[in-house]
């Protein structure tokens, strides 16, 4: 019975002190805003390097967008070729840009069965 009733204690503290350590007090991060800024892992690439990367690869790319092409689709002009961006109107955030304009888009490579697009 005393076997039992140890046996059953150890159990008991273990289990506590298990589940006590896994409690994280977040009221502290409640009112944090933005985020990471720094350098980034995304290299700048090139349009025609892009067919070669992996689905779902992050890339980073500089150039121009030339027209819009449909509903958040935009194609996109660098020195090597051109290639379909969707961009959602929220990510704009009353920002403005002609083709005459430099910009830099990172993003995720999506490859379809016969489209490749960022």
């Amino acid at each position: 019975m005393k076997k039992l009733l140890v046996l059953t204690s150890i159990i008991f503290i273990m289990t506590a002190s298990t589940v006590y350590a896994g409690y994280a007090d977040n009221t502290q991060y409640n009112n944090t805003v933005g985020g990471y800024t720094g350098a980034s892992q995304d290299k700048l690439t090139t349009v025609a390097s892009v067919k070669t990367f992996a689905d779902n690869s992050y890339i980073s790319l500089q150039g121009n967008i030339v027209s819009k092409i449909g509903k958040e689709k935009y194609l996109f002009k660098d020195s090597t070729g051109t290639i379909t961006v969707e961009i959602d109107d929220k990510v704009w955030a009353g920002t403005t840009v002609n083709a005459n304009d430099t910009v830099k888009i990172t993003g995720e490579v999506d490859k379809d069965f016969n489209s490749l697009s960022v």
